[in-house]
């Protein structure tokens, strides 16, 4: 079978003379299926996270490793080409397809600034992302970056139940006219490549109606 599917993978040995574990080999089957499929990068997301929690989380339900907390960042405030010091932290991923997603609409040398923290008094993790020009991170970002301070505006914004609202919806969505927060639960689930594109989708459409 030289130009079957089998022929898209390869298994040469990898660095140091080691064979591919069973997870890089699956994971290459998955890329050659997705080849053949012609899928695209959201709809390869949605096979990923549907395995990785949606799968696990209905077959073992509160025990599942989706309902798991994603963990601490090692970094805080950035711009996109900070994310590799995040490495494969889930939020990494999160926010590298949020960030892509705006990307494709946001005027020419304009990105966003982010800020990543976790709850103080509720099981949560707060995004923030605010306008900025590329490649600079304003100073005020990483002064307005505690929890109590993104509260403070997401209470703003969304109203004063805020608390309530993550801990029963698991995500609560708000825009500004001088930034994007966003407040779920500390779920692994909720943090996936797939809720970004939501995440980013859903926020796009408040900014196209607030801009009407």
């Amino acid at each position: 079978m030289e130009d079957g599917l089998f022929s898209l993978i390869s298994l040469e040995r990898g660095a140091g003379g080691l064979r591919p574990s069973a997870q890089e080999v699956l994971s290459r089957i998955d890329d050659a299926l997705f080849d053949v499929f012609e899928l695209t990068d959201g709809e390869r997301d949605l096979v990923r996270d549907f395995f990785a929690y949606t799968l696990p989380l209905n077959q073992l339900r509160a025990n599942s490793s989706a309902l798991g907390p994603v963990g601490p960042a090692k970094l805080e405030v950035g711009l996109y080409e900070d994310l590799d010091r995040l490495g494969e932290h889930p939020l990494a991923t999160y926010l590298r397809v949020f960030l892509g997603k705006w990307s494709a609409v946001l005027p020419q040398g304009g990105e966003f600034a982010w800020v990543v923290t976790a709850g103080l008094d509720i099981p949560a993790i707060m995004v923030a992302l605010v306008p900025t020009r590329r490649g600079e991170l304003p100073d005020s970002v990483a002064v307005d970056a505690s929890w109590r301070s993104l509260m403070r505006r997401f209470a703003a914004a969304a109203g004063e139940d805020r608390g309530g609202r993550v801990l029963t919806e698991g995500v609560v969505r708000a825009v500004t006219d001088t930034e994007i927060l966003v407040l779920k639960r500390n779920e692994r689930r909720l943090w996936s490549a797939s809720a970004a594109r939501e995440d980013a989708e859903a926020t796009m459409f408040r900014v196209a109606v607030a801009g009407r």
